[in-house]
């Protein structure tokens, strides 16, 4: 967290476990020696930094580059990576596995949990954000052109159980209200930092249950995601075999319902 707030510094995922590393173009120190190198910039805060579309302010400086187009989707005129130029409006939520296997070192990284709280982090600032805050909720524009993330953690103790419906209670958790988003979909960077930094600050480390998890997902998009044409879809990131997954029937139907789009990731342990 350091190191995000240290503008001549960025994490650094491309090799594990991650780092804190110096920018490539923060080595220049004046705007001379910074416009000598092609993939770098002098930005508007006095400082050299990577050139990239997000980075480019005006119309014609965006569309000289042929990895970047001008978008003007609801509202709001910025340079965009050509590579999201036929992207729908989109809201998501990640599902994310906090169960105990999480911990173990994943490859080089000696903590699982951490490392895809990392590559996530590092993943959320190259998406072509909405840029609205999480009180928007239900009224955001539908032709933003652009992502709005929410973030929940699932696990859970057996013992926990609530007999009247048989589910594990308290396996899943989001960011409460006056963190970060406060739980609810959010197309702004510093509420989506704010979320993952708290996550990483609360891993709940037990089994793996996921049903209250996909619940929590569930009610998120139905409070904040309207019925407008945008794409819905929940991304589950889990190590392991769900215990219960005989469960699901239920939710899964409620997902169905609300035209989600679910897609499920797999990472596992190479020692």
């Amino acid at each position: 967290r350091s190191c995000d707030a240290d503008k001549k510094c960025h994490w650094d995922t491309t090799a594990a476990p991650g780092s804190c590393q110096l920018k490539p173009c923060a080595r220049y120190e004046n705007e001379t020696t910074c416009a000598l190198d092609t993939g770098c910039k002098w930005d508007a805060g006095q400082a050299c930094v990577k050139k990239t579309c997000h980075t480019i302010p005006g119309k014609c400086e965006c569309q000289q580059d042929t990895e970047c187009f001008w978008s003007t989707a609801g509202g709001r005129a910025r340079c965009e990576e050509q590579v999201f130029g036929k992207c729908p409006t989109l809201d998501a939520v990640l599902v994310l596995d906090g169960s105990g296997s999480m911990s173990q070192s994943f490859g080089r990284h000696p903590h699982g949990f951490y490392a895809m709280m990392e590559m996530i982090r590092d993943w959320v600032k190259t998406l072509p954000l909405s840029g609205e805050l999480s009180t928007v909720g239900s009224n955001s524009a539908p032709s933003t052109g652009g992502v709005r993330l929410g973030l929940v953690q699932f696990s859970g103790e057996p013992n926990s159980v609530n007999p009247a419906t048989g589910g594990v209670v308290n396996s899943a958790q989001r960011t409460p209200p006056a963190v970060g988003s406060g739980g609810r979909l959010s197309g702004d960077i510093s509420q989506l930092e704010g979320d993952i930094t708290w996550h990483e600050d609360n891993y709940m480390a037990q089994l793996t249950f996921i049903e209250e998890g996909l619940n929590m997902a569930a009610d998120m998009l139905t409070n904040d995601s309207p019925l407008d044409g945008r794409r819905r879809i929940v991304i589950i990131i889990t190590d392991g075999v769900l215990m219960d997954g005989d469960r699901l029937t239920t939710v899964r139907a409620k997902l169905q319902q609300l035209q989600v789009i679910t897609f499920g990731i797999a990472v596992r342990r190479f020692n």
